[in-house]
């Protein structure tokens, strides 16, 4: 049985929400990737690691977002910010 993801395994207990909630200027920390692997591995491969303190650069009324991870940023579709489930920080 999976956790319930209002409480999911993260050390301060915060709830865990989907990427596409946050707003411009929230810092978060990737928790999980909730898709198939090759989803989770594309992600990966582009610097986009779970533990990494990032943050939202630019969100459009379309839901495509731009995040920042150190000095590099990444656009997303709406269709991915829905499933990377992020900790607001």
């Amino acid at each position: 049985m999976r956790p319930n993801h209002a409480s999911a395994n993260n050390e301060f207990n915060k709830p865990l929400i989907p990427l596409s909630e946050l707003k411009e200027g929230d810092l978060f920390i990737i928790r999980e990737f909730r898709g198939c692997n090759r989803f989770a591995y594309r992600l990966i491969s582009m610097g986009l690691y779970a533990g990494v303190p990032l943050i939202v650069m630019k969100k459009s009324f379309s839901g495509r977002m731009i995040i920042k991870s150190g000095v590099n940023s990444i656009g997303l579709g709406c269709g991915e910010i829905s499933k990377i489930w992020v900790e607001k920080i």
